[in-house]
C-alpha cells in the first residue's frame, strides 16, 4: 500500500481485466496535444498493448478501492539490439489524481522496478509547453536531452517535444530480468488443488525441478513430447523454457502447469493448440514412470477441466492419443472424453517417424 493523503492507494502491476479503465483514463489525453494520438484506442487495443509488451517491459496501476486513478508503463525505445538497455517511459493520471502526489509515487515504482530488471536508460518525452509533466520528470532525476522543434502537428499547431533521460549507474550491460523474475506479483497464478496434486503455473523457481524431471525421464517424453524434451538439456534452457512458456501463458497461447505430488514435481499438463474462434484447445500431460498406475493422471487432468471450460471459456478440449498407448485412453474415458476417430500420420514422434493419432475430446 502507498499512503496518500488519508487515502490507501495500491499500486500494482496492471491486469488484463484493467483495460477498460485504462483506456477510460488515457481517452481525454488523446484529445490534447500531450499525446499525439488523434484516435483514443478501446480497451480491446489496450489490452493487445499490454499483452504486447509483458513480461519484459511492465505497466503499473494506482488504484484506490478498484477504481484505477492512473497508470505509468515502460516500452522499448527501438527494436536495433544495442538498443536493449533503453526504455521509454509515460504516465497518465484521472484529473482526480493530479497534483496528490499520486502520480510521482506511481513513477518512482517504475523506474526502481525496470532498474531492477537491469535497464540503464529511460528516455522520456514531453511536448511543449507541459510544465507540470517536466517537473515531475526533473524531480525524478531526469535530466533535459534536448527538444524536436515542431515534430509534431496536432490541433491545427506545430508541436514541439522535449526529450529527457534518466540514467541508472552501471558500466557493463547485465542480463535483463523478465517482470516475474524481479517482482512475483507480476506472476500471481493460482494453483489448481485437487486431493493428492497441486498443479502449478509453470513460472520462477521450476526450473530446477524441471530440468530434474526431463533427465530421469528423457527417454519416455521424447516419443510424445519431442520439442520438450529437446528443449530442456541444462539450467540454462530450463530458464529459457520456462520464460517461453510464461509469455505463452499471459498471450493466451498455451498454459503449462507443474504436476505436484507432496512438493515434487511428477508430471507436466499443457492447455494449447487453441482455435479462440470455436473456442477450442487440446491437452497433453506427462507422467513420471514412477507415479504411473496410481490414478494421478486421470487426477491430474479431471482437475484442468473445470479451469479450462470455466476460467479459459472452452467449448470442446481435445486429447490426441497413440492407439497402443491403452493406459492414456483408459484415462481420457475415465475423465468424460468420447472417441471421436484415428487420423493417420497426425504426429512425428522424437525420431522424426510419422505416428497415427487416435482423437478423443469433450464438449460442454
Amino acid at each position: 500500500m502507498r499512503v496518500i493523503g488519508e487515502e490507501f492507494v495500491r499500486i500494482r502491476p496492471a491486469r488484463p481485466g484493467d483495460c477498460a479503465q485504462l483506456a477510460e483514463i488515457y481517452a481525454p489525453y488523446c484529445a490534447t496535444p500531450i499525446s499525439f494520438e488523434s484516435q483514443a484506442p478501446g480497451a480491446q487495443e489496450m489490452e493487445s498493448r499490454l499483452r504486447g509488451l509483458w513480461p519484459t517491459h511492465p505497466w503499473l496501476v494506482a488504484e484506490r478501492e478498484g477504481r484505477l486513478l492512473g497508470f505509468a508503463y515502460a516500452g522499448p525505445h527501438r527494436q536495433r539490439e544495442a538498443y536493449g538497455w533503453t526504455v521509454e517511459s509515460s504516465i497518465y493520471l484521472r484529473a482526480e489524481a493530479q497534483g496528490t502526489g499520486t502520480g510521482r509515487r506511481l513513477y518512482q515504482e517504475l523506474l526502481d522496478l525496470v532498474r531492477r530488471q537491469g535497464f540503464r536508460t529511460v528516455l522520456a518525452g514531453i511536448t511543449l509547453p507541459n510544465p507540470a509533466s517536466q517537473t515531475l520528470h526533473e524531480r525524478l532525476g531526469f535530466q533535459p536531452v534536448g527538444v524536436y522543434p515542431a515534430v509534431g502537428f496536432k490541433g491545427g499547431e506545430w508541436r514541439s517535444v522535449l526529450w529527457l533521460s534518466l540514467h541508472f549507474q552501471g558500466d557493463e550491460p547485465s542480463d535483463l530480468l523478465w517482470l516475474p523474475e524481479v517482482d512475483p506479483e507480476n506472476w500471481s497464478r493460482a494453483s489448481l488443488v485437487s486431493k493428492r496434486l497441486e498443479l502449478r503455473p509453470l513460472g520462477p523457481g521450476h526450473e530446477a525441478a524441471l530440468l530434474d524431471y526431463i533427465r530421469r525421464e528423457k527417454e519416455r517424453l521424447l516419443a510424445a513430447f519431442p520439442v520438450m524434451s529437446r528443449a530442456v538439456h541444462d539450467p540454462q534452457s530450463a530458464v529459457a523454457f520456462v520464460r517461453t512458456k510464461l509469455l505463452e501463458w499471459y498471450r493466451r497461447q498455451s498454459y503449462a502447469f507443474g504436476v505436484f505430488l507432496q512438493g515434487q514435481l511428477v508430471g507436466t499438463l499443457t492447455l494449447k493448440h487453441f482455435d479462440w474462434s470455436v473456442p477450442k484447445g487440446d491437452a497433453g500431460y506427462s507422467l513420471g514412470g514412477a507415479w504411473q498406475g496410481q490414478g494421478l493422471a486421470s487426477e491430474a487432468l479431471s482437475c484442468v477441466l473445470p479451469f479450462a471450460r470455466d476460467q479459459l471459456g472452452l467449448r470442446r478440449l481435445y486429447l490426441r492419443i497413440h492407439p497402443s498407448n491403452v493406459g492414456s485412453q483408459r484415462v481420457a474415458e475415465k475423465c468424460g472424453f468420447q472417441r471421436e476417430g484415428l487420423l493417420r500420420h497426425d504426429f512425428l514422434d522424437g525420431t522424426g517417424e510419422p505416428q497415427d493419432v487416435l482423437y478423443y475430446s469433450v464438449v460442454w
